[in-house]
């Protein structure tokens, strides 16, 4: 009986392993290699939107580097993936000064402490502390 147990311990072990493994592929390959415009902030429930003249984006590349535009900005770094958690360190940007109605260190901010992501229909949301998150569009 007690082999039994531990037979059936590995099978499930194994069976579990290679579950997580396709799922980080899974959503590894639904992240990369598209073009991600922010769509809006959301803190507490409230949305805030950047104005249609600032642009805020994100492409998350196969080498595990990512690139984008911080407004009037761009911005390079590079990022990990755990399941659903991400991280990202080694950011950089040029440093414009894209205006003092600019979002672009908000945003730089947020991608800094980023936990975890979602995507689903075509949006990607990254958490990045309680109750605040990214929105973007797939594009």
């Amino acid at each position: 009986m007690k082999i039994f147990k531990i037979i059936l311990s590995t099978i499930l072990l194994l069976f579990t392993s290679s579950c997580s493994d396709s799922a980080t592929e899974t959503d590894s390959t639904e992240l990369l290699n598209t073009l991600w415009v922010l769509k809006a902030f959301e803190v507490n429930g409230m949305l805030d939107i950047p104005p249609d003249d600032q642009v805020y984006n994100i492409q998350f590349n196969e080498d595990n580097k990512f690139t984008g535009r911080n407004d009037c900005n761009n911005i390079s770094g590079n990022f990990s993936l755990n399941l659903n958690n991400i991280t990202m360190d080694n950011l950089t940007t040029t440093e414009a000064y894209c205006g003092k109605e600019s979002l672009d260190y908000r945003y730089f901010e947020a991608l800094i402490v980023a936990e975890f992501y979602k995507i689903e229909k075509n949006e990607l949301t990254i958490y990045y502390q309680t109750n605040s998150k990214l929105i973007f569009i797939g594009e």
